[in-house]
């Protein structure tokens, strides 16, 4: 599992119940910076948008109250769930990427939106939304900053794993830039590289060794299914 901590465990959580053992080592961790999300939420909005979880918990702490009927287009599923969690009334779910969440908001003609995003991310929501003329601001609530593996934190490691799971292009970046990686690609020829998208694939670029899968649709179900 490469995904930060948080996410990981509960994802975690579901390959055992699956029966398998998954390993949690995050490329990633996450520096919430709510003041500046508490200033762009108290400023005009009709809507706002999610593309992660994250972007929800870098809020959580704040007094939501005033916000909570505030209509959210979310990513994906995962997503959904967190902006329901945290206890928003009204959750529009896209198909998982930011291409198709950008679609939804310009068949709705959605106006004066305000993106909660992070950095880095992918620019395919923005850009959609701006070739269309879709008015929306976008603030910075959260950094993803890069974490180095350590060689005792895979140790356990005799052999490499089945499977590492890459939930982003970013993550198959840092992924493919990890020293432990880096430096020993013949231990990782041995291990699938999961892709929940095409383009996550992609970022994985032409070095790798490991073989690559990539799932039938951007959920995390549709990647499980690549471990039967």
């Amino acid at each position: 599992m490469t995904r930060p901590r948080q996410s990981a465990e509960r994802t975690a959580e579901r390959l055992r119940n699956l029966g398998h053992q998954p390993l949690i080592l995050p490329l990633t961790r996450p520096r919430h910076l709510p003041e500046d999300a508490e200033k762009a939420l108290g400023r005009p909005h009709s809507a706002l948008v999610v593309t992660s979880a994250e972007a929800v918990r870098a809020i959580s702490k704040l007094d939501l109250s005033a916000y909570l009927d505030v209509p959210v287009f979310a990513v994906g599923s995962a997503t959904a769930d967190e902006v329901r969690h945290a206890g928003f009334c009204t959750v529009r779910v896209a198909d998982g990427t930011g291409e198709g969440l950008a679609r939804l908001l310009i068949d709705l003609d959605r106006q004066d939106l305000l993106y909660l995003a992070g950095h880095p991310r992918s620019p395919d929501l923005e850009r959609g939304l701006t070739a269309a003329g879709i008015r929306f601001s976008t603030t910075v609530c959260y950094e993803m900053l890069p974490l180095v593996w350590i060689r005792s934190e895979v140790q356990v490691l005799e052999t490499a794993p089945d499977a590492v799971l890459l939930y982003s292009g970013e993550a198959a970046r840092l992924f493919m830039e990890q020293p432990l990686v880096r430096d020993n690609p013949d231990f990782w020829q041995n291990c699938r590289a999961l892709c929940l998208s095409g383009k996550v694939a992609r970022s994985l670029g032409e070095a790798t060794k490991m073989k690559v899968s990539v799932a039938s649709q951007p959920t995390e179900e549709a990647l499980f299914a690549l471990l039967s």
